[in-house]
């Protein structure tokens, strides 16, 4: 009878935590909030729950909530690297920090990356911290040419960076052909973004002509890595998705390589900032 009840709350707590992760991965943040702090009711030191509602206060603009749910899941596992980059850039907010308008994320299949279609790449020129740690991955992007530079920057109007020249000028040619691409943010901290790149349409004189030329037909590669899944361990995934630092010179960023094709998937991961 015992054992019993103890394999129901597993079951409840286990169901509780993908239901969670379910809600976070679809920007349900208001319910994300109150799953968290059910499963919390239940265990107080879950500190992957207060990681997760953390998360979600966050999203919602409650940034003193948020910062005070990071520091006690710092204090219950004082070397959690989710929590302490989180407690770190929320500090960089100034106490009157407006929350910024919820803006639907890009899906996971958006991160596909396709052979000559896609990149991912960091920005020059940062925005100040006070512009990114309000910024999380998974948000859309716009791409804005500039005098000889490509600007990114986000749903706000609020500039986030500017593509590496070689990069920028090769994609201003191409819209300039009638090209469309769309963009997402992949990991923001530490004084760097990075930015998922797509391309979204080829105008008939753009035919022939790759957005992002591969160095190689075998340059693309799967990755994954836990916190795409596991949501609120204690993971040091500082990059969301391994980058290429410019269109023809990839780089694997420290990634597991788990094998070779044509195509290279990930996932948004909704843990980490």
């Amino acid at each position: 009878m015992v054992v019993q009840r103890i394999d129901d709350k597993v079951r409840v707590k286990r169901d509780r935590t993908k239901l969670a992760i379910k809600q976070a991965m679809e920007s349900r943040w208001e319910e994300a909030v109150a799953m968290n702090r059910l499963i919390l009711q239940a265990d107080a030191k879950d500190v992957e729950a207060l990681n997760r509602m953390g998360k979600a206060l966050s999203e919602l603009g409650r940034y003193g909530e948020a910062r005070q749910t990071f520091t006690k899941a710092l204090s219950i596992s004082p070397n959690n690297s989710i929590a302490k980059k989180n407690v770190e850039r929320l500090g960089l907010l100034r106490k009157d920090a407006r929350k910024r308008p919820q803006h639907s994320r890009v899906p996971p299949q958006f991160f596909i990356e396709e052979s000559a279609k896609t990149v991912v790449t960091a920005l020059l020129d940062p925005a100040p911290e006070s512009v990114l740690a309000k910024m999380s991955p998974g948000e859309p992007a716009q791409l804005e040419a500039g005098n000889h530079s490509l600007v990114v920057k986000n749903t706000d109007g609020e500039c986030l960076g500017t593509l590496p020249p070689k990069l920028g000028l090769r994609l201003i040619t191409l819209m300039d052909g009638g090209n469309r691409y769309a963009a997402a943010l992949t990991s923001v901290g530490h004084g760097e973004v990075r930015v998922f790149i797509r391309e979204t349409y080829q105008h008939m004189s753009q035919r022939g002509r790759p957005s992002f030329p591969p160095k190689s037909a075998d340059d693309f590669r799967p990755y994954v890595w836990d916190g795409a899944y596991s949501y609120g361990k204690d993971e040091d995934d500082d990059a969301f998705l391994p980058g290429m630092d410019d269109w023809d010179d990839s780089t694997d960023d420290g990634a597991p390589i788990l094998g070779r094709s044509r195509r290279r998937v990930a996932a948004t991961a909704v843990g980490d900032l």
